[in-house]
């Protein structure tokens, strides 16, 4: 069996991940960064939005290869239609940038290389290692070949109910409603306001959750929505597209779906690492 031996072993290339596996290399530490899938960033499961204070915080340079648009602000409506505007630095930690996301994530992948770590493609963790009560690295599976990556630290960056964590001892189990079931949708001919951000809040059209525009510019925009585990209907997601303000003359692009951890007091859809 093929055995790798590092100071650093990084489970999963996402932006938490590709940022870990940069900060470990540039520290002198001999990084090994895995991610399952055969393309970093793909298939999408976000809205796209950032703050930029957030990417100052963390040291990303912002770069227009990969924002796709500049927003203002935000605005939050009620199901009733009231609505208020917020200027960028009050409006929430999604609302700044508008990305194209698999090019951020292929651009902070492409700076934790630069910095010396090595990254392995449809490379997925299996187990971890255990050694007289100890952690000293992972199984995996690399092009379908059962390997070792034994390392002095484990960085499990492979999600927010992380399976590594899970075989670590670490409970990283949630419970239904601490998530929300999101779809989204990517829309063009959008008639939403290019300028900002949009949050539809309120029980009768997204119960413990809430519906997002993130405009992309030219009439396309991601067009979401999130509601508590415990709250979702049968039909309820599905129907997002026919009667979300702002997307009603629009048409359907692309869709995805997945889950997301409420941020409590803050509004953060498709939180992902």
């Amino acid at each position: 069996m093929r055995t790798i031996e590092c100071d650093v072993v990084v489970v999963g290339a996402g932006p938490g991940g590709s940022m870990a596996a940069k900060y470990c290399a540039q520290g002198g530490l001999d990084t090994v960064m895995i991610e399952k899938k055969h393309e970093i960033g793909a298939p999408l499961r976000c809205a796209e939005g950032v703050s930029k204070k957030w990417l100052a915080e963390v040291g990303i340079e912002p770069d227009p290869v990969w924002i796709r648009a500049d927003m203002v602000g935000a605005v939050i409506k009620s199901p009733s239609g009231y609505a208020f505007k917020l200027d960028e630095s009050k409006a929430g930690s999604e609302v700044g940038y508008v990305l194209e996301r698999h090019l951020f994530d292929k651009a902070l992948a492409r700076d934790a290389v630069k910095a010396g770590a090595r990254i392995m493609m449809r490379t997925y963790c299996t187990d971890v290692i255990r050694e007289a009560g100890k952690l000293v690295g992972i199984r995996a599976k690399s092009m379908g070949e059962p390997m070792e990556i034994r390392a002095k630290c484990i960085v499990a960056a492979d999600g927010f109910e992380s399976q590594v964590g899970r075989w670590a001892g670490i409970d990283t189990k949630l419970a239904l409603n601490d998530l929300c079931s999101c779809l989204q949708y990517r829309m063009v001919n959008c008639d939403a306001d290019m300028e900002y951000c949009e949050f539809i809040i309120g029980r009768s059209v997204a119960p413990g959750g809430y519906l997002w525009i993130f405009p992309k510019g030219g009439g396309i925009a991601n067009v979401g929505i999130g509601i508590m585990g415990t709250m979702a209907k049968s039909g309820t997601l599905t129907s997002l597209y026919l009667t979300t303000p702002g997307s009603r003359r629009a048409r359907l692009w692309r869709r995805s779906a997945g889950s997301s951890p409420p941020v409590r007091g803050s509004t953060a859809p498709w939180t992902t690492t």
